[in-house]
């Protein structure tokens, strides 16, 4: 459920924005402040509580500075047949403090399909069909913006509730998705999958044994979907049981640039981090 395009979030229930602390982590005073949420000119006024921002999903240590603070929107709703929740950023804080907005188009699509996909759900499921997802901050710059989040679906009686990786790099200018084959040289994908069964084996699972099969690591784009930048890196996500026994869950791994350095294509997305001399040098 990844596609381009936006979609208006009106008609979705229990929708509250929330506002982090912008010094240190912590807790706001609870203010009501006015905060552009979306990429049009419209403005919504809404009471804002203090709250931390949802946290990084990565397993891997990060050494990035994502940003600490900003809104928070969640989308909510809970009936006899299913429910939902899923909070994710609308806004960022620059250095001085101050709230800047983002462009939701890529990430109010993903809200929009998930909540049809588990109201669909509940139609033919036997028991109460449920979503969840967590969306935070990992990077921004001049030319993009991205996050990552973790998600939990009910799927059937039999397979019970899965977790999901989510990962986007969102074009500010016009809100579209940039894909993980963007970040590299012809749009190869080997050296990111190379790097990430690596990782997984180092990081997560402890021996190559404990891959399940070659499938969910070949280098397509498919396998790639859970795709994010950090001011060093770049974070890889994968499903629950996609190239892991599902006791292991949804792992997530960053991959430092320095190791993806002859693959990297530093002219187009990754040159605002090569401007800032975050990558290697060419």
């Amino acid at each position: 459920m990844r596609r381009r395009g936006g979609r208006a979030l009106s008609a979705l229930t229990a929708v509250s924005l929330l506002a982090a602390s912008c010094t240190g982590g912590e807790a706001a005073t609870t203010t009501t402040s006015s905060v552009t949420v979306s990429p049009t000119t419209a403005q919504t006024t809404s009471t804002t509580a203090g709250t931390s921002a949802p946290s990084s999903t990565s397993t891997a240590p990060s050494t990035s500075q994502p940003p600490l603070c900003g809104g928070f929107r969640q989308v909510a709703d809970d009936t006899d047949e299913y429910s939902y929740s899923i909070a994710y950023p609308v806004a960022v804080c620059d250095e001085a403090g101050a709230l800047i907005p983002i462009n939701l188009m890529a990430i109010e699509d993903f809200v929009a399909e998930s909540i049809e996909a588990v109201i669909a759900a509940a139609a033919v499921l036997d028991a109460k069909a449920t979503f969840t997802a967590q969306i935070a901050p990992e990077l921004l710059n001049d030319d993009v913006y991205s996050v990552s989040g973790v998600a939990t679906r009910f799927l059937d009686a039999g397979t019970g509730t899965v977790s999901f990786r989510h990962g986007w790099i969102i074009n500010r200018a016009d809100g579209s998705e940039i894909n993980a084959a963007a970040l590299f040289l012809d749009g190869d994908l080997t050296a990111l999958a190379d790097a990430a069964q690596a990782h997984l084996i180092t990081d997560v699972l402890g021996s190559e044994e404990a891959l399940t099969g070659p499938d969910g690591l070949l280098p397509v784009p498919a396998n790639f979907e859970a795709v994010w930048l950090t001011s060093t890196g770049i974070g890889v996500g994968f499903y629950e049981g996609q190239v892991a026994a599902r006791a292991v869950g949804s792992p997530a791994v960053l991959i430092p640039f320095s190791e993806l350095d002859p693959f990297l294509d530093k002219t187009g997305v990754l040159a605002p981090l090569e401007a800032e001399d975050t990558l290697p040098e060419l």
